[in-house]
């Protein structure tokens, strides 16, 4: 389920959720990717090829060529395995496809080597939420919320509130979701998942507001999830004409989606 911002260092739904061609825009809202090496250098001839090798593969991860990627992070790793920016990216190479226990290996070598880098712990974070690992997900990610040295807090934050959310923790996912958009109000993602926390807590007045507005940041990116709570909040606080046009753009905007079965059997159950 998955795939945070792009490739200084930077948790999709899950990247599974994307098309090739946005999986990158989730991975970078998701996933930390860091491409400037600050590690203490080997051998001054090894660190230049391998900070090449790892520029290079970061390139590659951002354009979407995952097999070139790998090829050259594995080039850079040969050259300095002890560089924990290397391992770090490595595991989300091997994250993107799906071989989530050797990504594991890697971010958790990532942070043995420098066990203050956010961004590994971040990105840990976000693999066991994606697998279902919610325990383990909010361990790692309240820690990396916690340091206030990290530029990208808004990642950490909304990883953190997702890993929350799955496990049903609602009034601490919602404060978790309100830091993450204090610094980025214009993620779709974690404004949907903001509007349906607030869905579960029963607050639809403001949840229907939330979802609306994650409707218009999610245009681009084509996501039906935000339609179909949206409408269910309008539902929930009797406002049937709002929550029938709703159900009707999740039909007619995703008709093969995943929510079209039952926008159909709530437009059926609202005659």
């Amino acid at each position: 389920m998955l795939f945070n911002q792009l490739f200084r260092s930077s948790s999709t739904p899950n990247i599974d959720l994307a098309v090739k061609s946005s999986a990158f825009a989730l991975i970078a809202t998701l996933f930390s990717l860091t491409l400037v090496d600050c590690s203490s250098t080997p051998k001054p001839r090894d660190q230049e090829k391998a900070q090449l090798y790892l520029q290079l593969g970061t390139s590659h991860l951002q354009q979407g060529n995952y097999p070139s990627a790998l090829r050259a992070l594995l080039d850079s790793e040969r050259l300095d395995p002890t560089n924990p920016i290397t391992q770090n990216n490595l595991g989300i190479a091997y994250l993107v496809r799906e071989k989530y226990d050797v990504a594991e290996n890697h971010f958790k070598r990532s942070l043995e080597l420098k066990p203050d880098y956010t961004d590994a712990r971040n990105n840990l974070g976000r693999l066991y939420l994606d697998v279902g690992m919610f325990p383990r997900a909010v361990k790692e990610l309240e820690v990396a919320a916690k340091d206030l040295t990290y530029d990208q807090p808004e990642k950490s934050w909304s990883n953190l509130g997702q890993a929350y959310f799955f496990s049903t923790q609602y009034p601490r996912a919602k404060v978790a979701f309100l830091n993450s958009l204090k610094s980025r109000p214009g993620s779709c993602y974690t404004m949907n998942y903001y509007g349906r926390t607030l869905f579960e807590l029963k607050e639809f007045k403001t949840a229907a507001e939330s979802l609306d507005q994650a409707i218009r940041l999610c245009e681009k990116s084509k996501f039906e999830e935000p339609h179909f709570y949206s409408a269910m909040s309008f539902y929930k606080l009797g406002s049937v004409e709002l929550a029938r046009t709703r159900f009707e753009e999740v039909l007619q905007l995703y008709p093969h989606g995943s929510y079209a079965t039952k926008a159909k059997e709530m437009l059926e159950l609202m005659k």
